[in-house]
Protein backbone atom coordinates (compact mmCIF):
# COMPACT_ATOMS: atom_id res chain seq x y z
CA UNK A 1 0.00 0.00 0.00
CA UNK A 2 1.55 3.28 0.91
CA UNK A 3 4.78 2.09 1.72
CA UNK A 4 5.07 0.23 -1.72
CA UNK A 5 3.83 3.05 -3.39
CA UNK A 6 6.64 5.87 -1.58
CA UNK A 7 8.75 7.86 -3.76
CA UNK A 8 11.18 10.66 -1.99
CA UNK A 9 8.91 13.36 -3.25
CA UNK A 10 6.07 11.81 -1.23
CA UNK A 11 7.46 9.13 1.39
CA UNK A 12 6.00 8.05 4.76
CA UNK A 13 6.98 7.01 8.01
CA UNK A 14 5.36 4.19 10.46
CA UNK A 15 5.37 3.77 14.10
CA UNK A 16 3.95 0.72 15.24
CA UNK A 17 3.65 -0.45 19.42
CA UNK A 18 2.78 -3.85 20.69
CA UNK A 19 0.91 -3.33 24.44
CA UNK A 20 2.73 -5.86 26.97
CA UNK A 21 -0.53 -6.94 28.31
CA UNK A 22 -3.61 -8.71 26.79
CA UNK A 23 -6.90 -7.35 26.97
CA UNK A 24 -10.08 -9.87 28.76
CA UNK A 25 -10.94 -13.35 27.83
CA UNK A 26 -12.85 -14.78 26.30
CA UNK A 27 -10.45 -14.11 23.53
CA UNK A 28 -7.31 -12.00 25.18
CA UNK A 29 -5.43 -10.06 22.38
CA UNK A 30 -2.78 -7.29 22.88
CA UNK A 31 -3.63 -3.57 21.54
CA UNK A 32 -1.80 -2.38 18.78
CA UNK A 33 -1.06 1.38 18.09
CA UNK A 34 -0.34 2.43 14.51
CA UNK A 35 1.17 5.80 13.52
CA UNK A 36 1.43 7.09 10.10
CA UNK A 37 3.07 10.29 8.71
CA UNK A 38 4.30 12.00 5.83
CA UNK A 39 7.65 12.60 5.89
CA UNK A 40 8.64 16.01 5.87
CA UNK A 41 12.04 16.11 4.30
CA UNK A 42 14.58 19.08 4.56
CA UNK A 43 14.65 21.46 1.61
CA UNK A 44 16.35 20.12 -1.56
CA UNK A 45 17.44 16.62 0.05
CA UNK A 46 15.97 14.69 -2.65
CA UNK A 47 19.59 13.99 -4.12
CA UNK A 48 21.02 13.76 -0.64
CA UNK A 49 24.08 15.67 0.75
CA UNK A 50 27.19 13.12 0.27
CA UNK A 51 30.78 13.23 1.27
CA UNK A 52 33.09 11.37 -1.18
CA UNK A 53 34.00 7.36 0.20
CA UNK A 54 37.96 7.21 1.60
CA UNK A 55 39.67 4.71 -0.95
CA UNK A 56 42.50 2.79 1.06
CA UNK A 57 45.09 4.19 -1.23
CA UNK A 58 44.56 7.60 0.94
CA UNK A 59 42.98 9.32 -2.13
CA UNK A 60 39.34 9.47 -2.80
CA UNK A 61 36.92 7.15 -4.44
CA UNK A 62 34.45 8.43 -6.90
CA UNK A 63 31.14 6.75 -4.98
CA UNK A 64 29.19 9.33 -2.51
CA UNK A 65 28.11 8.33 0.54
CA UNK A 66 24.96 9.91 1.86
CA UNK A 67 24.77 11.54 5.77
CA UNK A 68 21.65 10.21 6.78
CA UNK A 69 20.73 13.83 8.84
CA UNK A 70 20.80 15.75 5.15
CA UNK A 71 17.54 13.21 4.29
CA UNK A 72 16.10 12.24 7.32
CA UNK A 73 12.12 12.76 7.90
CA UNK A 74 11.76 16.09 10.96
CA UNK A 75 10.22 13.72 13.14
CA UNK A 76 12.32 11.36 12.58
CA UNK A 77 15.70 13.41 13.55
CA UNK A 78 13.65 14.70 16.43
CA UNK A 79 12.93 11.57 17.97
CA UNK A 80 16.22 9.23 17.00
CA UNK A 81 18.83 8.47 19.56
CA UNK A 82 22.37 9.23 18.68
CA UNK A 83 23.18 5.71 18.51
CA UNK A 84 20.49 5.23 16.90
CA UNK A 85 21.68 7.24 13.88
CA UNK A 86 24.23 5.82 13.74
CA UNK A 87 22.92 2.38 13.17
CA UNK A 88 20.63 3.38 10.28
CA UNK A 89 23.91 5.63 9.20
CA UNK A 90 25.23 1.88 8.32
CA UNK A 91 22.75 0.10 6.78
CA UNK A 92 22.08 3.30 4.76
CA UNK A 93 25.41 3.28 3.25
CA UNK A 94 25.62 -0.42 2.77
CA UNK A 95 22.19 0.17 1.10
CA UNK A 96 23.54 2.67 -1.31
CA UNK A 97 26.51 0.32 -2.05
CA UNK A 98 24.79 -3.19 -2.76
CA UNK A 99 22.11 -4.83 -4.77
CA UNK A 100 19.05 -6.22 -2.68
CA UNK A 101 18.29 -5.51 1.06
CA UNK A 102 20.90 -5.19 3.72
CA UNK A 103 19.68 -7.34 7.20
CA UNK A 104 21.44 -6.61 10.34
CA UNK A 105 20.71 -7.46 13.84
CA UNK A 106 21.13 -4.88 16.61
CA UNK A 107 21.52 -4.70 20.76
CA UNK A 108 19.40 -2.40 22.06
CA UNK A 109 21.61 -0.25 24.34
CA UNK A 110 20.58 -0.42 27.75
CA UNK A 111 18.42 -3.32 27.35
CA UNK A 112 18.09 -7.13 26.91
CA UNK A 113 15.90 -6.32 23.63
CA UNK A 114 17.33 -6.84 19.79
CA UNK A 115 16.79 -4.84 16.54
CA UNK A 116 16.45 -6.33 13.35
CA UNK A 117 17.02 -3.77 10.92
CA UNK A 118 16.15 -4.07 7.26
CA UNK A 119 17.04 -1.54 4.45
CA UNK A 120 16.57 -1.44 1.01
CA UNK A 121 16.01 1.10 -1.75
CA UNK A 122 12.20 2.47 -2.43
CA UNK A 123 10.31 0.54 -5.60
CA UNK A 124 12.46 -2.44 -4.80
CA UNK A 125 10.19 -4.83 -3.34
CA UNK A 126 6.52 -5.25 -2.97
CA UNK A 127 4.56 -5.85 0.36
CA UNK A 128 7.89 -6.20 2.17
CA UNK A 129 6.83 -5.03 5.33
CA UNK A 130 3.37 -7.39 5.67
CA UNK A 131 5.13 -10.17 4.45
CA UNK A 132 8.07 -9.58 7.16
CA UNK A 133 5.19 -10.20 9.72
CA UNK A 134 3.54 -12.83 8.44
CA UNK A 135 6.52 -14.88 8.76
CA UNK A 136 7.28 -14.69 11.81
CA UNK A 137 3.06 -14.53 13.01
CA UNK A 138 2.97 -17.63 11.30
CA UNK A 139 5.63 -18.58 14.07
CA UNK A 140 3.55 -17.10 16.79
CA UNK A 141 6.46 -14.47 17.36
CA UNK A 142 5.74 -10.65 17.69
CA UNK A 143 7.05 -7.78 18.01
CA UNK A 144 7.23 -4.84 20.34
CA UNK A 145 7.71 -2.21 17.83
CA UNK A 146 8.34 -1.33 14.56
CA UNK A 147 9.37 0.99 12.90
CA UNK A 148 9.61 2.13 8.79
CA UNK A 149 11.71 5.31 8.02
CA UNK A 150 11.66 6.54 4.91
CA UNK A 151 14.58 8.66 3.46
CA UNK A 152 14.64 11.60 1.09
CA UNK A 153 18.05 9.48 -0.76
CA UNK A 154 15.50 6.67 -1.75
CA UNK A 155 16.33 4.06 1.12
CA UNK A 156 13.77 2.62 3.12
CA UNK A 157 14.45 1.13 6.57
CA UNK A 158 12.61 -1.35 8.72
CA UNK A 159 13.12 -1.45 12.37
CA UNK A 160 11.66 -4.09 14.37
CA UNK A 161 12.62 -4.93 17.85
CA UNK A 162 12.15 -8.19 19.90
CA UNK A 163 12.79 -9.89 23.12
CA UNK A 164 16.68 -11.94 23.03
CA UNK A 165 14.97 -15.34 22.53
CA UNK A 166 12.55 -13.90 19.65
CA UNK A 167 15.83 -11.73 18.24
CA UNK A 168 17.30 -15.40 17.62
CA UNK A 169 14.50 -17.18 16.56
CA UNK A 170 13.52 -14.28 13.64
CA UNK A 171 17.01 -13.65 12.95
CA UNK A 172 16.96 -17.77 11.42
CA UNK A 173 13.81 -17.48 9.89
CA UNK A 174 14.63 -14.06 7.78
CA UNK A 175 18.05 -15.23 6.40
CA UNK A 176 16.13 -18.57 6.04
CA UNK A 177 18.48 -20.67 8.10
CA UNK A 178 15.60 -22.91 9.58
CA UNK A 179 15.31 -24.55 5.67
CA UNK A 180 13.55 -27.50 7.15
CA UNK A 181 10.48 -25.62 8.71
CA UNK A 182 8.01 -24.87 5.79
CA UNK A 183 7.55 -21.38 5.01
CA UNK A 184 4.53 -19.86 5.36
CA UNK A 185 2.77 -18.20 1.85
CA UNK A 186 -0.14 -15.20 1.50
CA UNK A 187 -2.42 -18.18 -0.25
CA UNK A 188 -1.93 -21.06 2.05
CA UNK A 189 -3.28 -21.40 5.87
CA UNK A 190 -1.06 -22.57 8.65
CA UNK A 191 -0.44 -26.33 8.12
CA UNK A 192 -2.40 -28.58 11.35
CA UNK A 193 -0.11 -29.95 13.97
Amino acid sequence: MFLDTSTPEKAFRLETYRSAGVTAAPSPQSLRCYFISQCVFPEGAVTGASTPTPRDDGGEARKQRTDIRSVSDKLFLEKASENTLEIYQKVMWSVEERFGPVIEFFEVEGTRERRVVIGYKMGTTKHFFSALSQLYHFYSLYSARKYVEQFANGVTIICRSFSPFLAVLCRFLIIGKLSSIPQPSPWCERPPD
